[in-house]
């Protein structure tokens, strides 16, 4: 090893880019810890870190250092020697805001620190495939909160902007799980009279029935069944599907075929999701989690969708990114074929 070298040259790289992902991930971990001793529902008034460790029952001087971390991560405020709630916090991790994200926090970090054994999976010694869209209570509460983190909002401008509303009364949301999208569709094209969410009978039972009995629109309603074989029923103006279509090609095809059936002519389908970049470190990255459970290929292109729909009778009309800070998703806009 030449040290006199290494000492007078610096790598051709800046090892920055690997170290920021690292202490990344350390903060995360802080941030989950925060969150199993359920420190930020302490914090509803200004406390010091003697008073938190007393009413929580863990080591004062750890503690601190916990908030001081918090502190820097701007997700605390400290005035001498009491910690708050920063502006952040308020909005995500208070139990009063409507912004609330508590669920949808915990599942992602989970998700990123999932405990299975990767290499173990790579090596196929592992089966982690009954897994793959198997979410506990948890997972479903963050389902129906990660749309209100700025994707629904910001869905639905554009397709307020890109659809005719006044053609629209039969909506189906295909894969609709707490039905977000259903009561952001309702609100914003006023003059749908019906919208049925379909998904499997487990996820209409456990999520999406309890969330349209407490938003109270008549105009909703759920339909239990496998949309990928059973009857999704007709006369639909729109068919709208949130990231419904992770499967190999030919099971999306066969979808689309009945899903075109479904439709009006000149109805709308509107497919919110993230395709497969290889470009993008969020794309691979869903690709290749989907591997682990799976040694079918189901994350597919843009340019695939587009074949994919041309195929099936549809007209390509746009595709456009949505700002999902969760999902990071583009929407295709297609029309049936008269």
């Amino acid at each position: 090893m030449q040290i006199e070298k290494q000492v007078n040259e610096l790598p051709p790289f800046d090892y920055r880019v690997i170290d920021d992902m690292i202490t990344c991930a350390r903060h995360a971990h802080m941030l989950s810890v925060a969150l199993e001793i359920k420190l930020f529902e302490y914090l509803t008034m200004p406390n010091t870190a003697a008073q938190l460790s007393e009413e929580i029952g863990i080591n004062t001087w750890k503690l601190e250092k916990l908030c001081d971390l918090l502190s820097a991560l701007k997700f605390l405020d400290k005035d001498d020697d009491k910690f708050s709630l920063s502006d952040t916090s308020k909005t995500f991790f208070s139990n009063d805001s409507k912004f609330q994200a508590i669920n949808l926090i915990k599942h992602s970090l989970m998700e990123a620190s999932p405990g299975i054994d990767m290499v173990k999976m790579l090596k196929e010694e592992l089966d982690h495939s009954h897994e793959m869209w198997t979410y506990e209570e948890t997972g479903w509460k963050a389902l129906f909160e990660a749309p209100f983190m700025g994707g629904v909002q910001r869905t639905m401008r554009m397709l307020s902007t890109h659809l005719d509303g006044s053609r629209i009364r039969s909506v189906l949301d295909l894969g609709g799980g707490p039905g977000t999208y259903s009561m952001a569709l309702a609100e914003t094209f006023q003059g749908i009279s019906s919208i049925v969410v379909a998904d499997l009978p487990s996820i209409v039972e456990s999520s999406t029935e309890a969330r349209l009995k407490e938003y109270g629109d008549s105009r909703i309603k759920s339909m239990p069944c496998d949309f990928r074989k059973d009857d999704i029923g007709t006369g639909y103006d729109l068919v709208f599907a949130s990231n419904s279509f992770y499967m190999v090609k030919t099971s999306i095809e066969n979808i689309l075929l009945r899903i075109n059936k479904s439709l009006n002519d000149g109805g709308y389908l509107v497919i919110k999701h993230v395709f497969l970049d290889k470009s993008s470190a969020f794309s691979t990255s869903l690709d290749f989690s989907m591997s682990l459970a799976s040694n079918e290929q189901n994350l597919h292109s843009a340019q695939e969708f587009e074949d994919m729909l041309e195929k099936t009778g549809f007209e390509w009309q746009s595709i456009a990114k949505t700002d999902d800070p969760v999902y990071r998703d583009e929407v295709i806009i297609a029309l049936k074929k008269s």
